[in-house]
């Protein structure tokens, strides 16, 4: 799978990097929307995990532009702000769903082998 992780803060960002490369994914990251929006100009992915809260561009806009460009890409929505977990994000087609952070790496694995299993057909 191919992978892209954005999120501002250094730490959470490379340790999910870190974690999903260990994992035998293909893993970029991006430091805010901005620098996420451009790479998705030149790599096609296969997920998006992207904090909603970023400094020049947040994770609706990532989602919103992704979408635009790579429809197939599936794209979960992150953030620490209990206010953006209540948000109506079911009437946006562009998210999977909203975690809280720190995000569940056993869940994060699921949802990556989900569209493998169906791929494969087991």
């Amino acid at each position: 799978m191919t992978i892209l992780i954005v999120d501002d803060d250094d730490d959470l960002r490379e340790a999910f990097v870190e974690y999903l490369e260990m994992q035998g994914h293909e893993v970029y990251s991006a430091r805010d929307g901005f620098d996420a929006i451009n790479l998705s100009r030149k790599k096609r992915f296969d997920f998006v995990f992207s904090d909603i809260n970023m400094p020049r561009c947040d994770g609706w806009t990532v989602a919103r532009m992704i979408k635009k460009q790579q429809p197939e890409t599936r794209i979960y929505l992150c953030t620490g702000s209990s206010q953006a977990m209540h948000c109506d994000w079911a009437k946006t087609e562009e998210i999977e769903a909203i975690f809280a952070k720190p995000m569940n790496l056993e869940q994060i694995m699921k949802l990556l082998e989900a569209p493998k299993k169906a791929a494969t057909g087991g």
